[in-house]
């Protein structure tokens, strides 16, 4: 009786080995495909990730040049240069700067001339005058216009005629502001065209300018 006692329990202890075992194999079986597949969608993600980013560096890195159109002018810049100076003896001491299409010329020890002419989308021409010392508009007008009639006769791009007669007419329209003049030429043909500014500086300087601008 007590051999057939140890036989059973030496029978029940190989069978809980043997099903722990196979317990084991079924679970370590059914867990390695998941592990395994789990490392595959992340390595595929990753190598996703990748390709995106690298797709992004070269979308980043084409040239401006191939995607940005060129910028054309309504106004030829070719044609912004300083030949509309030369030849006329009384500015030929003009220096040019072709990047800003200004000339600079100095007329004698009081007066300088700066001329800016050009643009891309606007053009606008502007011809000031600087006098290193203050000038009373009221008592100095016809010195001020005599000075904007001498230059609109000596430059084509100017309409020195209409210019002139506003000018001898009084056909102006002059509105104060502290130490500047805004002045306007009251003619239907150039009144939305031309415009001229005197104003003094702190430093007991003056200067006055005309100008016009086409949109």
């Amino acid at each position: 009786m007590a051999k057939l006692k140890i036989l059973c329990n030496t029978f029940l202890v190989f069978t809980i080995i043997f099903m722990t075992y196979a317990c084991k194999q079924d679970v370590k079986k059914e867990f390695q495909p998941n592990l395994s597949k789990k490392t595959s969608n992340l390595f595929i993600e990753e190598l996703e990730r990748d390709d995106s980013m690298e797709s992004d560096a070269k979308a980043i890195s084409i040239s401006p040049e191939t995607n940005i159109e060129e910028v054309e002018c309504i106004f030829d810049q070719s044609t912004q240069t300083d030949e509309f100076l030369k030849g006329i003896k009384e500015l030929e001491n003009y220096i040019w700067d072709a990047q800003t299409k200004t000339a600079e010329i100095i007329l004698n020890d009081h007066w300088d001339l700066t001329i800016k002419r050009g643009g891309c989308d606007h053009f606008s021409f502007e011809a000031t005058f600087t006098y290193d010392k203050f000038i009373d508009f009221e008592e100095n007008k016809e010195l001020v216009f005599d000075k904007i009639v001498w230059l609109s006769n000596l430059l084509d791009d100017l309409d020195g005629e209409i210019l002139a007669e506003c000018i001898k007419e009084n056909k102006l329209t002059i509105e104060p502001e502290d130490n500047k003049r805004h002045i306007h030429f009251m003619d239907v043909r150039i009144y939305e065209l031309y415009y001229m500014l005197f104003s003094t500086l702190e430093e007991n300087s003056s200067y006055f300018s005309i100008s016009y601008y086409i949109n």
